[in-house]
């Protein structure tokens, strides 16, 4: 009677550690997924508070870009750096 008893204890430690380890990495888990949601702000901060300001830097910047291709192009620029030097050597 005393082996069985002490051999179902034995069993009922095994199987509360495996819980444990069970509940603590379900745990880990929720905390990760919690974290992962604090650091993301809400769709009320970013669409209507800082949706404004968000659409007016990328309206900025896409102004900023296409003004940076026309700046590439062959223009008025390239024209005079080709044309400069001719005209210079005919007088």
């Amino acid at each position: 009677m005393l082996k069985s008893s002490w051999f179902s204890f034995i069993f009922t430690l095994q199987e509360f550690s495996g819980e444990l380890i069970s509940l603590t990495d379900a745990m880990r888990r929720i905390y990760a997924v919690e974290q992962v949601r604090a650091d993301t702000p809400s769709w009320f901060n970013r669409y209507i508070l800082h949706g404004p300001s968000n659409l007016l830097s990328t309206v900025r910047l896409r102004r900023r870009n296409l003004a940076r291709e026309k700046s590439k192009r062959p223009g008025l620029r390239r024209l005079c750096q080709w044309l400069l030097p001719r005209l210079l050597t005919i007088y």
